[in-house]
């Protein structure tokens, strides 16, 4: 027989069926919900911590600047960048560093990135050298 067989009449739902679709949905929602939100933004996050080979982006360097050297080396305590940057003519390397409005130390990225970056400058020669590293909390 097919649903639309007129000998028999579609069938009801029975109110338990009804009281359990009530009862059981929204837990079943929120299950779900919570395992999406974990999901989506936890993995990125403990992904990150334990990502050795990140290296942050060059982003403390003012596009303006020329980077003659952008090296990336690592060890057993992680990666980092060094770059080298080029001061303008005519402006030394210690003008350059008074500035530049960059901040030495660390300082964290998102909430969602538990990393945060450190960042170093130094003078060696003519140049200006920008050391860049996570520290995982």
């Amino acid at each position: 027989m097919t649903a639309t067989d007129p000998a028999r009449p579609p069938r009801k739902s029975s109110r338990w069926e009804v009281v359990a679709l009530i009862v059981l949905a929204p837990p079943a929602v929120l299950v779900t919900a919570f395992w999406a939100l974990m999901y989506l933004v936890w993995v990125p996050a403990i992904w990150t911590g334990i990502d050795e080979a990140g290296v942050p982006s060059r982003s403390p360097v003012p596009a303006e600047l020329v980077v003659t050297d952008d090296k990336t080396d690592c060890a057993s305590g992680g990666c980092w960048r060094e770059l080298s940057v080029q001061p303008p003519a005519g402006q030394s390397a210690t003008d350059l560093i008074s500035t530049w409005d960059v901040e030495e130390g660390c300082a964290p990225q998102t909430w969602i990135d538990l990393r945060r970056v450190c960042t170093e400058v130094s003078i060696r020669g003519q140049e200006v050298r920008v050391h860049l590293q996570y520290d995982r909390l």
